[in-house]
C-alpha cells in the first residue's frame, strides 16, 4: 500500500473480511509497532530473529470482549502495556511464546497482559495466538456472578498454568474460531459471556476441585436451574444469570449437573433447546424452514447448529424434517 508520497506504509492492508460481519477486520503490518497507531495499546516489538517483519491480525470487537487472532512471522522480543483498566488473556494456538516475564513456558497456560505491570515475552517464529481483551470491571463482575476467583497474578501480566484440564484451552480456541475464522458468524452477547466464562474456568484450573458444597445444597440447585432453563429455553439464559438467580456458584452448579447428568449446565441447556427445536422441526415436516426454528430456540450459527445437531441426534436437521413424529405398528 502506497501513501501520497509514493512510500510504502507500515500498515500494508486493512480490509473487511467477507462474507461475514462488518466488524471483522484483517490488519497486516509491515512494521509490528504500527499497531500503536490503530489501538490504545503501547507496543514495542524488537525483532531478534531473521526474516521479513510480518504481522497479521484478525480483529473482532464485541460489546464486552475484543478478539484478536494474531500471527507473528519473525521472532520478536515484545514489551508493552494494555490500555488502562483492561485485561488481555492470550491462548496459544501454536507454542507461541518461549518466555513470559522471564519464565520459561514448559506447561499449558494462559498468558495475561494486565494493567498493573507491563507485559514482556519472546515469541517463536510463525507463532499463532488468540487474544481476548476485556475490561477489568466486566471480568470481575462476571466472576462474582459465577462464584469464581480472578487470580491477582493476571493484573501483573503473569502466566497462569492450566495443567489440571488443559483441554479447556483447545475448547476456547475452537469456540473463538467461529468468530474470527472466515466465514465468521454473528457474535451475540451470550457468545461473549460464554467465552469469558470459559476463560475464567481455565483461570481457576488449579482450584477446580475446591467445591465444598453439600448434596443438600446441590440437589435443590439442580431443580431450580432446570426450572430457569425450561422457562427460558428459547433465549439461552446465561449460566451466570442462572447462578445469580438461584444463589449458587458456577462450581457448585457444574458439580451438581455432572453428578446427575454427566454433563455441565451449559451442555444440558444447549441439548434441552436442541431437543425442543427437533420436536418442532419434525412436527412441521416438509413445510418447516430449519433456520427459523433454530433462531426461535436461540441458535444463530447455522453451520454450528447443523454440526452439533448431527452429533447429538445422528442426523442433519434437513433429515429430521422428513421424519414422522409417530411410528405405528403394522
Amino acid at each position: 500500500m502506497k501513501n501520497a508520497d509514493g512510500k510504502t506504509d507500515v500498515i500494508d492492508d486493512v480490509s473487511l473480511l467477507g462474507p461475514g460481519p462488518s466488524d471483522l477486520v484483517k490488519l497486516r503490518l509491515n512494521d509490528p509497532n504500527a499497531y500503536n497507531k490503530v489501538s490504545e495499546w503501547e507496543f514495542d516489538f524488537r525483532q531478534i530473529g531473521a526474516g521479513p517483519p510480518d504481522v497479521c491480525m484478525i480483529l473482532r470487537k464485541g460489546r464486552s470482549v475484543e478478539i484478536n487472532h494474531a500471527i507473528y512471522s519473525p521472532e520478536c522480543h515484545q514489551v508493552g502495556m494494555v490500555p488502562p483498566e483492561t485485561i488481555n488473556l492470550i491462548v496459544m494456538i501454536t507454542p507461541t511464546m518461549k518466555t513470559w516475564r522471564g519464565i520459561e513456558l514448559d506447561k499449558p497456560c494462559l498468558l495475561s497482559c494486565g494493567p498493573e505491570q507491563e507485559f514482556e515475552g519472546v515469541n517463536t517464529p510463525n507463532s499463532r495466538e488468540i487474544n481476548f481483551s476485556v475490561s477489568k470491571h466486566r471480568l470481575f463482575e462476571l466472576a462474582d456472578c459465577l462464584g469464581l476467583d480472578v487470580p491477582r497474578d493476571i493484573l501483573r501480566s503473569a502466566p497462569v498454568w492450566v495443567t489440571h484440564n488443559p483441554s479447556r484451552l483447545n475448547a476456547i480456541i475452537q469456540r473463538a474460531s467461529y468468530f474470527v475464522a472466515p466465514p465468521a458468524v454473528h457474535m451475540t452477547g451470550v457468545d461473549e459471556e460464554d467465552l469469558l466464562r470459559d476463560l475464567l474456568i481455565a483461570l481457576n484450573d488449579a482450584r477446580e476441585q475446591d467445591d465444598r458444597s453439600s448434596l443438600r445444597i446441590r440437589s435443590p440447585a439442580v431443580e431450580k436451574a432446570l426450572a430457569c432453563m425450561e422457562d427460558c429455553a428459547d433465549e439461552a439464559m446465561p449460566i451466570s444469570k442462572i447462578c445469580s438467580e438461584i444463589g449458587v456458584s458456577w462450581r457448585s452448579l457444574d458439580r451438581a449437573f455432572l453428578e446427575r447428568f454427566g454433563i455441565g449446565p451449559k451442555a444440558y441447556q444447549t441439548r434441552l433447546r436442541m431437543s425442543r427445536a427437533r420436536s418442532e422441526i419434525m412436527g412441521k415436516g416438509a413445510d418447516c424452514l430449519v433456520s427459523d426454528v433454530a433462531n426461535k430456540w436461540g441458535f444463530w450459527h447455522m453451520g454450528k447448529f447443523a454440526q452439533d445437531y448431527k452429533t447429538l441426534f445422528g442426523e442433519l436437521p434437513s433429515e429430521t424434517r422428513g421424519r414422522r413424529p409417530f411410528l405405528f405398528a403394522e
